[in-house]
């Protein structure tokens, strides 16, 4: 069903990045234990907004899991 003239979903600007929407105390590079039984909590393999490369410390738009850490395109290994 269509319902035109109202919205729904709060209008996000086109410049936003994921970063915008987390909050401070996001744990992306710690690897830590919540749940308590023993397992590891699933961690991201891809984000964008405004990182650092745990390689080589530059400032990237977006960063991959890599054993852990997060790297650019051009320090994973593919």
């Amino acid at each position: 069903m269509l319902c035109i003239g109202r919205s729904y979903w709060p209008r996000v600007p086109d410049d936003a990045t994921l970063s915008d929407f987390q909050s401070d105390d996001r744990r992306l590079e710690e690897d830590t234990d919540d749940a308590g039984d023993g397992e590891k909590t699933p961690q991201p393999v891809y984000a964008w907004g405004s990182y650092r490369c745990s390689a080589c410390d530059s400032a990237v738009p977006r960063v991959w899991n890599q054993e852990g850490t997060y790297v650019c395109p051009a320090c994973k290994r593919w």
